[in-house]
């Protein structure tokens, strides 16, 4: 124990404390629950690796509690130790956050049992319907027309979940849980990457041998007789990245901007054609390889294959003539095959496809066609056998008023980033995995992580930091102006172009406010221009369903045996306080729904031996919702008998699969201590100074730092609840 003297300094949050040690040594103390009258008192200190663990006031002994500034400050001590390793033996030590995470993939595919005769019904089968209560536990939202706000509906203006959304969340549910195949993936995608200043990587090296300052050729991009080519130029560098994406004549070469990029300083010239009857005709794949990079961060109007046929090229402010041809740049090389392969693009260091395929890291059994598995049992498989199961459209109960969220504006979604391959591929050592260790789309040996599903997250409504309101709005000056011109109204009359509460420049225009703040003209004219066709902008406006709404549907099933019908009730009538997803806004914490199944079989000797029951229609239909552990358990029974991926699992949600399952659909989540934090999508400009974020980098330079810049991997997880 050492002695010191403690002092209270008051701040804009609360209090720091500030210990004073003997040696005269200040030190800031943090993650202590302490009284306000202990200001000049002395006291005893322990201490574990520096930091404070224990202080004894007045015999009073005070540890460190579970707080933000707790976690902040050990967060610190690790980005110390972090920054005082030598480069050479770096490790990861934080962990990525994503509000999804994957279900593994499993080692068998259990088939399905026999398939029945579809023109008759069977006696040893059954055959009725699942009644459905759906209750909205967050807001939801399903979206009709993109430029449309209302939610889903067909008449009478009456919300509905469509059946097709609630038949496409079973599918997915009922594959996972049936050890079957993974359908809905695009096995023949190829992805795309870039690694030019990043850290030092496999990747990169790859990346190097193909790119590198001496295999970088330019030339001009020309379209003739039907077919791309390249004619080959000479290239320089001049120092100036003040602009976006630009072409500029320059004497007979071409300057061209390539777009902003940090720590960048140089953009490219390239030289006039010397000789314009060489060229280098470029294949089909290499066309549909440069097609196919639809996550290429580049405007739309930068379309080098249009502006080849074009010969011109429309920016935002002018019109750029390209007689000679697209200034691109390109590189040859050979593939694993052996295979010549010509690669371009718009800037010298350009983003190269994989030359693997998603499927190429999906296990042969989990696509394989000679396999029917309990998913296309029975929800059918396309020109081979029909569905044995109809979803009815989910309507709302009725006597229920107030139901939807006025109209506003959520933060914006990204699209999937599945090129983050310390995000989507198995990792040899987990989230321990090193940056020279990690696996990427070309490994041959790395597999996909398996089902991406969202995690339960209780976000609140207000727009603050972990709303899923955005409560900030920025949109481009001139798409907005394009807008306004499209819509017939001056820009004297436009009250979004003359409000007060509004920042605006020549560049962008930020409401900062939520968007059902605004008086009512600026919120029309606002909707009009996020809801038209053509906007770039990337918010848009809906009108989402309340928490604790109540709708009901229907699926009506036929010839499914004990096991099958098992599998549906499994995925529908989830353990207590284990919710589905489902509609749009599933990251930001939309979309949570709760399901109580209700089961009735069809006897139909009953049902054809009178035609009246009482006073109703004699439809035959038995109440069997007594019954539905019955029939889960013969489903549980068979699947755990044809696996071998069951560990010491006495029933199927033990298995060390569904274990991860259980955990991503479990509502209690919510209630863990930061957890919107733990998982919220990382950031490549993390305030890390800010404890509201909780950044898992440090950049003592600046204020924000690359969150995925160590290229972190995420837990599974049973890990992300600990």
């Amino acid at each position: 124990m050492e002695k010191a003297k403690i002092s209270i300094q008051k701040t804009k949050k609360g209090y720091d404390y500030i210990l004073t040690f003997d040696d005269g040594k200040p030190l800031k103390v943090h993650g202590f629950d302490l009284p306000k009258d202990i200001n000049g008192k002395e006291c005893e200190v322990e201490r574990i690796n520096g930091l404070p663990s224990k202080i004894i006031i007045d015999g009073t002994e005070y540890t460190k509690t579970t707080t933000q500034s707790n976690m902040q400050e050990n967060k610190q001590t690790a980005q110390q130790k972090i920054k005082n390793e030598p480069k050479h033996n770096s490790q990861i030590k934080f962990f990525a956050k994503a509000p999804y995470n994957f279900i593994p993939l499993n080692k068998d595919v259990v088939k399905a049992q026999d398939m029945p005769e579809f023109n008759k019904f069977h006696d040893d089968r059954f055959s009725g319907y699942i009644d459905l209560v759906i209750t909205t536990k967050t807001p939801i939202y399903i979206r009709r027309d993109k430029e449309e706000s209302n939610f889903f509906s067909i008449k009478n203006g009456l919300p509905i979940i469509p059946g097709s959304s609630l038949r496409g969340m079973v599918r997915n549910l009922v594959e996972i849980v049936s050890f079957g195949k993974l359908g809905f993936i695009d096995n023949g995608k190829r992805l795309y990457y870039r690694d030019v200043a990043g850290k030092k990587s496999n990747l990169k090296d790859i990346y190097s041998s193909k790119i590198s300052k001496d295999k970088i050729k330019a030339g001009y991009l020309i379209y003739d007789q039907r077919k791309y080519k390249i004619i080959p130029s000479e290239y320089d560098r001049f120092q100036d990245t003040s602009k976006e994406f630009m072409i500029e004549k320059y004497n007979n070469d071409y300057k061209v901007w390539s777009g902003r990029m940090q720590k960048k300083r140089k953009n490219w010239i390239v030289k006039s054609i010397s000789n314009s009857g060489d060229f280098i005709e470029l294949t089909e794949n290499d066309i549909k390889d440069y097609k196919s990079d639809i996550n290429r961060n580049i405007p739309e109007y930068y379309d080098i294959l249009k502006m080849a046929k074009d010969k011109k090229v429309t920016l935002p402010n002018k019109i750029v003539e390209l007689p000679n041809g697209v200034p691109v740049f390109y590189v040859e090389y050979n593939d694993k095959k052996g295979n010549k392969k010509i690669a371009f693009g718009h800037t010298g260091f350009f983003r190269l496809p994989y030359e693997l395929t998603i499927g190429d890291h999906v296990p042969k059994d989990l696509k394989s066609d000679d396999i029917t598995d309990f998913a296309e049992a029975i929800f059918g498989k396309e020109s081979k056998w029909a569905s044995r199961v109809f979803f009815e459209d989910a309507v709302l109960e009725k006597e229920q008023n107030d139901i939807f969220i006025e109209e506003t504006s959520p933060k914006i979604l990204s699209s999937p980033k599945p090129t983050a391959f310390q995000l989507y591929l198995e990792q040899p050592k987990g989230e321990n995995t090193g940056l020279k260790e990690l696996k990427h789309w070309d490994d041959k040996d790395a597999l996909i992580r398996g089902y991406k599903l969202y995690w339960h997250r209780n976000t609140p409504d207000d727009g603050s930091k972990y709303s899923w309101k955005v409560g900030k709005i920025e949109i481009n000056y001139n798409d907005f102006i394009k807008f306004l011109e499209k819509a017939n109204i001056s820009l004297d009359k436009s009250v979004i172009l003359n409000s007060k509460n509004i920042v605006k420049d020549n560049k962008k225009i930020i409401i900062n406010c939520l968007y059902e703040k605004l008086p009512i003209e600026e919120k029309k004219e606002l909707k009009e221009y996020l809801l038209w066709e053509e906007t770039k902008a990337q918010y848009t406006i809906i009108k989402p369903i309340k928490r604790n709404i109540k709708f009901k549907s229907r699926i009506r099933f036929e010839n499914l045996t004990k096991e099958e019908l098992g599998a549906l009730l499994f995925v529908l009538d989830l353990p207590e306080n284990h919710y589905h997803k489902i509609g749009m806004g599933k990251p930001l914490g939309l979309g949570s729904i709760e399901i109580k199944p209700s089961l009735f079989i069809v006897d139909r000797k009953k049902r054809y031996t009178s035609l009246f029951n009482n006073d109703t229609w004699n439809l035959g239909d038995e109440d069997k919702t007594g019954e539905i552990n019955d029939f889960k358990e013969a489903f549980e029974k068979y699947i755990l008998r044809n696996i071998s991926d069951k560990g010491n699992a006495s029933s199927l949600w033990e298995t060390p699969r569904l274990k991860q399952l259980k955990i991503m659909l479990n509502w209690s989540n919510t209630e863990i201590p930061d957890w919107l934090k733990k998982t919220r999508y990382m950031m490549i400009e993390c305030p890390h100074k800010d404890p509201a974020y909780d950044c898992i980098c440090f950049d003592p330079k600046r204020n924000t730092c690359n969150e995925y810049k160590d290229r972190p991997v995420l837990p599974k997880p049973e890990k992300v609840i600990q």
